[in-house]
């Protein structure tokens, strides 16, 4: 058996002269790395530990495939918890590399990656090559959203990543507040105002709005982000429409 500890340390040398890690990354790295002993390879972090500077730490480990991260919500008392694993692709990429030189370890065993099994709806379109895959019917079409309006959508949240940080929206905010800029944009767009990509602005506003949704109906967004008043309840009042 391949020890953790040790394919750890190899990675720790190999970040010391990897260029596209941060000096913040590095840094970070080594601290999580510290406390393997005590907590394994799978860590968790308190938000309130989370400055600026360590989440963009986080977010350049992740992206070189260091560490893998994930923010969950723990409830009003405990709020976001980031839940940080160390067996991220580099570590089972050295994990194979040891075990292909085994002269380095000693050891002829290691544990394979869990294989995950391939969803099958059953159905099969079969192309005119004669090659067949499963059948798309029923499933989500990402790819049918317009290339140039998602290029667009991440324009403006590149702005907003150097303005706050990456993914700083994704804690989560009042709808309130979201929809009360999604409007203003829509104002300034019907205005014909071009200082800014209004409607970019409108588009990616509704999308914080679709995914604080999910992620309440999910259950790692606390239900009290949706703030707006709940006119369903009046009678005479439908959701589609009035009486």
């Amino acid at each position: 058996m391949i020890d953790d500890k040790d394919i750890l340390l190899r990675l720790l040398q190999q970040s010391h002269n990897d260029k596209k890690l941060s000096q913040d990354a590095k840094q970070e790295y080594e601290k999580l790395i510290a406390r393997f002993d005590e907590e394994g390879t799978d860590l968790e972090i308190p938000d309130s530990d989370l400055t600026v500077s360590r989440s963009a730490a986080f977010q350049n480990l992740s992206e070189t495939g260091y560490v893998d991260h994930l923010l969950r919500f723990h409830g009003m008392n405990e709020g976001h918890v980031l839940y940080v694993t160390l067996r991220a692709r580099q570590f089972l990429e050295m994990m194979i590399r040891l075990e292909d030189g085994r002269e380095e370890t000693g050891s002829q065993e290691y544990d394979q990656p869990e294989q995950k099994p391939m969803e099958d709806s059953g159905a099969r379109q079969t192309f005119s090559t004669g090659a067949v895959r499963d059948s798309d019917e029923g499933k989500s079409r990402p790819d049918l959203v317009s290339p140039f309006a998602l290029e667009r959508i991440g324009n403006w949240l590149a702005l907003g990543a150097e303005k706050y940080s990456k993914n700083n929206w994704q804690r989560g905010m009042d709808f309130s507040r979201v929809l009360a800029s999604l409007e203003r944009h829509l104002m300034r767009y019907k205005q014909r105002d071009t200082r800014e990509d209004n409607l970019a602005a409108v588009a990616t506003n509704s999308l914080f709005l679709l995914h604080y949704e999910e992620g309440i109906k999910r259950g790692f967004l606390p239900e009290e982000l949706n703030d707006l008043p709940d006119y369903s309840q009046i009678p005479g009042v439908h959701r589609n429409g009035m009486k």
